[in-house]
């Protein structure tokens, strides 16, 4: 993950962000896909395992700057927040439903 985030920070100014961030998502699917199907191969599974979380790293930051390009400073706040009330809503509503796992 740091080093993914590193080479983002690298890449700054030469790759376009969301260009960065399509190239981080197909490498991401590939490394996925790969390490779901490689059957027994342990080193096959691990090499895919660490460059998807290398595109983890990436996204992060590269996310990070996307947001603060298309979200106003001034709405920012509000913006993430709105989002969050639904999220508690459900999350209240099915504490309160006593709801059982088995």
């Amino acid at each position: 993950c740091m080093s993914g985030a590193a080479v983002s920070t690298m890449t700054e100014g030469l790759i376009r962000p969301g260009t960065r961030l399509a190239l981080t998502f197909v490498a991401g699917a590939i490394a996925f896909g790969t390490a779901a199907s490689s059957q027994g191969n342990l080193q096959l599974t691990f090499a895919s395992f660490l460059v998807f979380e290398f595109c983890v790293g990436v996204y992060f930051p590269t996310v990070g700057i996307l947001k603060s390009e298309i979200v106003p400073e001034h709405a920012r706040g509000t913006m993430y927040n709105i989002y969050r009330v639904p999220l508690n809503a459900v999350v209240v509503g099915l504490l309160l439903t006593h709801l059982s796992i088995t």
